[in-house]
């Protein structure tokens, strides 16, 4: 009999005695028991890196349009590498190194598995000093507390997510406590909605939350210079 696919991570089995394709098949079989199973990726994307490793595993999210939500594994052998796309099914899971969480396929987008926090309270932010005048918002840094310690005007630039992906629902918390006022830039195509009244401008001793709300889009709450 042809080969079938088996449920869940459609693995192909039953194969003929002989049958043509087999080895190919195999090969992708494990692929995707290697990259599926207690799965993880570097990080979610709306498009292939210009500049890929070998055994590089990401997220194409819905956007892509090529391969919308595929998990993209780039493989071959040396110096013969291509990326490899798998079609996810709805429910599976994969942990998002770069956002910190894992991603959950609801049969449409992978989005943040929402887990209740169950009832153990928030995770205490970690201390980071951002020391230079200058620099970009990263996805690494969702959920940490910077301290803006340079002693002059600096800013931090928010690039958007075709240049810098950052996490859904992420939040920085921000805290000014170097002389010179931290201004927020919004990068091409970003927005930043200031508080009431305010401005993308933090003074010394501002304490600010920016919250990613949608695709290139955030708010910020906390203390800044009056509009």
């Amino acid at each position: 009999m042809p080969a079938r696919t088996l449920p869940n991570l459609s693995l192909l089995a039953g194969y003929d005695l002989g049958e043509d394709g087999w080895a190919d098949d195999m090969t992708l079989n494990l692929l995707k028991l290697s990259v599926l199973t207690q799965g993880t990726v570097q990080e979610k994307v709306a498009a292939e890196p210009v500049s890929p490793t070998a055994g590089d595993v990401i997220l194409l999210d819905e956007t892509n349009a090529t391969n919308p939500n595929a998990v993209a594994v780039y493989d071959g052998p040396t110096g013969e590498e291509a990326w490899v796309y798998i079609a996810p099914n709805d429910g599976w899971l994969l942990y998002n190194q770069a956002a910190g969480y894992y991603e959950k396929f609801d049969g449409t987008v992978w989005a943040e598995l929402e887990t209740g926090g169950g009832g153990g309270g928030a995770a205490t932010p970690v201390v980071t000093e951002v020391s230079d005048a200058g620099s970009n918002l990263l996805a690494l840094q969702a959920g940490l507390y910077l301290r803006f310690t340079a002693t002059a005007a600096k800013a931090l630039t928010v690039r958007p997510d075709a240049t810098e992906p950052l996490p859904a629902n992420g939040e920085w918390h921000i805290r000014n406590v170097g002389a010179g006022d931290l201004t927020l830039v919004e990068g091409s195509g970003v927005t930043i909605n200031p508080p009431n009244e305010g401005t993308l401008i933090v003074p010394v001793g501002g304490t600010v939350t920016l919250k990613r709300v949608a695709a290139d889009e955030f708010d910020l709450l906390g203390q800044t210079a009056a509009a």
